[in-house]
This record gives C-alpha cells, sequence and structure tokens, in this order.
C-alpha cells in the first residue's frame, strides 16, 4: 500500500501541513489531518470500504486518497483567501458514491444499472 500524502502550504501568514493516509482493518478509511503550529486544527475521516468492498484495488484508495488530500488543500485556501489550486477537488456535498463513479469514468468503466 503507498504511504499517503504531506503537503505544507502557506496561507493568511499561517504556514499549514496536510497528511492524508489510508488505514486498513479493522476501521478501513481515509483520513485527513490538519496541522497548523505543530497542532491537529482539522480532521476529515472517510470509510472507503463501504464504498469498494473488502479488497479494493491500490489505485482506487490511491484516487480518493488524493481526491480528498486535495480537497481539503482546496477548503483551506479558499478559507483564507489563497488561490485556488488547479488539480480535482470534491465538490462541497459531493458524496463517495458519486466519487466512486467519477473515477469508474475516468478509467472507462461504465456506470451499473440501478
Amino acid at each position: 500500500m503507498f504511504p499517503g500524502f504531506n503537503s505544507e502550504i502557506d496561507c493568511a501568514k499561517s504556514r499549514f501541513h496536510i497528511q492524508t493516509e489510508v488505514m486498513a482493518a479493522p476501521e478501513p478509511a481515509i483520513l485527513t489531518l490538519v496541522y497548523r503550529e505543530g497542532a491537529i486544527i482539522n480532521r476529515v475521516k472517510q470509510n472507503y470500504q463501504e464504498a469498494l468492498g473488502d479488497n479494493p484495488m491500490e489505485e482506487e484508495l490511491r484516487y480518493l486518497a488524493e481526491r480528498q488530500h486535495q480537497g481539503v488543500i482546496d477548503e483551506i485556501q479558499a478559507e483564507h483567501g489563497a488561490a485556488m489550486g488547479a488539480d480535482a477537488t470534491q465538490a462541497e456535498g459531493e458524496s463517495l458514491e458519486e466519487i466512486i463513479l467519477q473515477y469508474l469514468n475516468f478509467k472507462g468503466v461504465s456506470e451499473p444499472d440501478r
């Protein structure tokens, strides 16, 4: 499994460290922590097992983790007046299922019949 993502960004005279990791059982989740001056100021945790099943592919996990990581960065930048990033972001209110469908479309897999 990949190690995760770490980013440092400067906004409004503050430096933020954003750390995202994929956690395995017993609580499978993508966890993003935001630090400012060494203290955790925000935490985003999303269970991926419900949508991807018990044995998700590493590529699927990486995609979801990157989206969550970049979404948190974009949120910080928007809150503190910095320029928005050019990477794909998670829209406000976008569900995990919608993100996965976007990933499948990106990979060229058609949406299952409902």
